[in-house]
Order: structure tokens, then C-alpha cells, then sequence
């Protein structure tokens, strides 16, 4: 029983330290579109390839995009409104950037721009009423398939705490329509 204690003890402390050291970091939290009548979970991995205590940063980072079944409808002004039903999976790597003025801080905050590339598979329907009443699209679901290259901006907060690394960041991607993701993130212990 002592052996088990002082093993988990070691391991615990091993674990520790590696958090510290460690260069990945995995986040996820919800995105949604400008409109906010779309939204999935927005799932990250990145690796630092400079030590998280320097001002300037640069991770490759790859990612994944779920979003359920959802009906939309949304409007551009008293001309045309659109309605449909979406249910979009979709893959990105790119490079991101950070900047921060306190990299050593307890509490660092940063400014980040990267450039991704995302190939992605859709289902779902779309059309749309103009102001006389007219309709134009179809109700029959589709899939469909599609890449691209994007861009985001954002803004986050890394903290230590307890011997790990946390971090909170908001970014707009340029997708279209824009959309927006909040994640939460730690630092892995390898």
C-alpha cells in the first residue's frame, strides 16, 4: 500500500511539472455566426513552437468544427429574409500568432491573428422571400462539401494556476457569414 501512496505521489508530481513544460494546449467552446442563428463547438489543438514566456508566439494549430441539425431564418433588412436547415462538420490547420505584453504574468493577456485552411461537409436546405413574397431555393436536403482559406482575429487571457496553464480566448473568424468562438483551454501534461 506504501509503494501505491509514494507511486501516485511521484506520478502526480511528475504530471506537475510536466503541465509546466508542456507545449500543447486543447481548447473548445461554442462559435455561432454574426446572426446567431447558427452555432456548434469549436474544438483546438496547438503547439507552441516558442516557449510560452516570450512576447511573440507561433503555433501550428488543427482543429474540428461540429454543429447539430438546426433550422436558421435570419433577415437583411425589409428585402429579403432567409430560411433553411444545416448541420455542418468541418476540419482546419493553419498558424496562428500571439502577442503579449506580459508573457511572465500570473495573468497574461494577448492579441492573436492566424490563417487556417478548412475543408468542410454540409447537410441541409436553403432559400429565401423577397419583399413581393417570392421564393426562391428548395426544401429538399442536400449535402455538400467545400474549402476554403480563413482568417481570425481574437484575443485571450492565459493564466497559471495551481501549477497549470489555462487559457480564455474570443476570435471572429472570417467565414461567411462571420462568426464568432469563445474557447477554454489547457496546457497538456506531455
Amino acid at each position: 500500500m506504501r509503494r501505491l501512496f509514494i507511486l501516485s505521489i511521484g506520478f502526480l508530481s511528475w504530471a506537475t511539472t510536466g503541465v509546466t513544460q508542456s507545449r500543447w494546449t486543447v481548447s473548445a467552446g461554442p462559435e455561432w455566426t454574426e446572426f446567431r442563428s447558427l452555432w456548434g463547438l469549436r474544438f483546438r489543438a496547438d503547439y507552441d513552437l516558442l516557449k510560452q514566456e516570450r512576447p511573440f508566439q507561433l503555433r501550428p494549430q488543427g482543429g474540428a468544427r461540429w454543429g447539430p441539425t438546426q433550422q436558421f431564418r435570419y433577415s437583411l433588412g425589409a428585402f429579403r429574409t432567409f430560411f433553411g436547415e444545416d448541420q455542418t462538420l468541418d476540419l482546419t490547420f493553419g498558424v496562428a500568432a500571439a502577442l503579449s505584453p506580459l508573457p511572465r504574468a500570473r495573468f497574461s493577456p494577448y492579441a492573436t491573428f492566424g490563417v487556417s485552411a478548412r475543408q468542410a461537409w454540409s447537410r441541409g436546405w436553403s432559400g429565401s422571400r423577397d419583399s413581393t413574397g417570392s421564393w426562391t431555393g428548395s426544401t429538399t436536403p442536400r449535402s455538400s462539401t467545400y474549402g476554403d482559406v480563413f482568417y481570425a482575429l481574437g484575443a485571450g487571457m492565459r493564466t497559471r494556476f495551481g501549477g497549470r496553464v489555462f487559457q480564455l480566448e474570443i476570435r471572429r473568424l472570417s467565414f461567411s457569414p462571420l462568426t464568432n468562438s469563445v474557447t477554454l483551454g489547457t496546457a497538456l501534461p506531455f
